[in-house]
């Protein structure tokens, strides 16, 4: 594979030897390189740079995104921000991983001449790793990684890059590795990723672990409690109101009198839900789009509920309303105290923006 590999961590000792280096896998030969490689082989020879996290790498992501899908159409069956990049806090190369899923990777014909004549450049091709193919782009420094529909490295990639987004610990282990590897002077970059490996694993057998432990939590509550999930209706205002009172760090005003909440369900139909355990109202989301940003409001779980995945679940359906309405990017407002709702946001991907500010204006 020649991208960023498997990875996480014991002891103290075996991350230090991790750091340190030691026992990493035996690093592949310029002969095996360029038998993947497109091009001629490219030397290195030079320490690897690593730079703090930019916010400013989700717009490039999702500038790329845009144009791969405006290229190849319904042939992009999935596109995802992978990699360090994708990761808000984490130090990384200033180059932008992309995942892209295609029916079959393998079969170049079907999309390859439809990216190079958008500027895209083949540099690798792997047949015998998942059918994985890499791109450089027109104008931007990434990495688009292309694999097809139900490969197992498409989960991979997604789970670590969720856990990562998720642990601060291993987050900042992981950091931590990379910075002390990046200081060493290597033959090939793909070398620099290689040596990465012990320390990927680790950190995936305990995304692993989490999601199985996750799993058996969701379904316990979905079989035990009944929870069910409804889209939001004028009716119920009086009760979901109650929740929203009850909620630390949702805003209330006028403005969610009952005939403007009224007023936002007919202008955004379908894009609000609640849900419900034994007859009550126990999770909101308020969802709506002005033709070219979503926006979400009242994101609220009744305390008891918490932590049992209904409001990544909330979040789930609204999001997939709106890109089912062409909608590709959605915003919310978050008080700055309200840490619970920041570290949901945050663990979820979602990232603050400090580049613009909030203006308002009563009329």
């Amino acid at each position: 594979m020649l991208s960023e590999n498997k990875s996480v961590f014991g002891s103290d000792e075996e991350f230090q030897k991790i750091e340190n280096g030691e026992g990493q896998q035996e690093l592949r030969s310029d002969e095996d390189l360029q038998k993947v490689t497109v091009d001629e082989l490219k030397i290195h020879n030079a320490p690897i740079t690593i730079v703090e996290y930019d916010p400013n790498w989700s717009e490039l992501f999702e500038r790329e995104e845009r144009r791969i899908r405006a290229v190849l159409g319904s042939k992009a069956l999935q596109i995802e921000h992978v990699g360090s990049t994708s990761v808000p806090g984490l130090c990384a190369k200033p180059i932008i991983d992309i995942l892209l899923v295609v029916e079959n990777s393998g079969d170049e014909s079907s999309y390859v001449p439809d990216l190079e004549r958008a500027g895209y450049k083949l540099k690798i091709r792997e047949p015998n790793w998942f059918e994985h193919r890499m791109f450089k782009g027109p104008d931007t420094d990434i990495n688009l990684h292309v694999f097809s529909k139900g490969s197992l490295e498409i989960e991979r990639m997604l789970r670590f890059r969720d856990w990562l987004r998720s642990n601060e610990s291993d987050r900042d282990k992981y950091a931590q590795v990379k910075k002390s590897l990046a200081k060493n002077k290597w033959r090939h970059v793909q070398h620099y990723a290689d040596a990465k490996t012990a320390i990927i694993q680790q950190i995936m057998e305990r995304a692993n672990n989490n999601i199985a432990n996750t799993k058996n939590v969701i379904n316990y509550t979905s079989d035990i409690a009944n929870i069910s999930f409804h889209e939001m209706q004028i009716d119920d205002y009086n009760e979901i109101y109650e929740l929203w009172y009850n909620t630390p760090g949702v805003g209330l005003s006028n403005a969610d009198k009952r005939e403007n909440i009224e007023r936002f369900l007919a202008r955004n139909k379908g894009l609000s839900f609640f849900c419900k355990h034994g007859g009550k109202i126990i999770g909101t989301i308020m969802c709506g789009h002005d033709g070219r940003r979503g926006h979400i409001y009242h994101l609220a779980v009744a305390e008891n509920y918490r932590g049992k995945g209904i409001g990544r679940r909330l979040v789930e359906m609204s999001l997939e309303r709106l890109k089912s309405e062409g909608i590709d990017k959605c915003h919310i407002f978050v008080y700055p105290e309200n840490d619970i709702g920041n570290g949901f946001w945050t663990s979820r991907g979602w990232i603050k923006r400090e580049d613009v500010f909030v203006y308002s204006k009563s009329i």
